[in-house]
């Protein structure tokens, strides 16, 4: 995994309400990301009080996360992954980079508060095609 913040936003289509997802309840756990571009699936298990454990083939990382709920209704939430440790090995796609002391921000753009959406914005616009969904 990736040291990085990431930020998941909602778009207009197909697209839950953010706020009929209650985060508290139902984003702890682990989620799995199947990238289907690398024929890999990658696992986050979210921890209280906000730690996470990323794997993916033998790469794992450790960290902190959060996500952050905006008041206007349009933007997305925040997913900030903060990467505490690495442990050097493969991950997706043969990726050997350190992510050590690295930031991820995405957005999630809830389809249900099972699943969601990965974007690159905070609007919904620039979505990656990759899903979130909890195990």
């Amino acid at each position: 995994m990736i040291s990085f913040v990431v930020i998941f936003s909602i778009s207009q289509t197909n697209a839950t309400e953010k706020n009929k997802i209650d985060l508290d309840r139902t984003f702890w756990g682990t989620w799995e990301l199947i990238n289907t571009k690398f024929a890999c699936t990658e696992q986050y298990e979210f921890k209280k009080p906000g730690n996470v454990v990323y794997q993916a083939n033998k790469k794992k990382l450790t960290g902190e996360f959060a996500v952050i709920r905006h008041n206007d209704s349009k933007t997305l939430d925040t997913l900030i992954l903060d990467i505490k440790s690495d442990n050097g090995l493969i991950g997706c796609g043969s990726d050997t980079n350190n992510y050590q002391g690295k930031q991820s921000v995405l957005s999630l753009k809830w389809i249900s508060d099972k699943s969601a959406e990965l974007c690159t914005d905070n609007i919904g616009k620039q979505c990656t095609g990759l899903y979130l969904n909890k195990k």
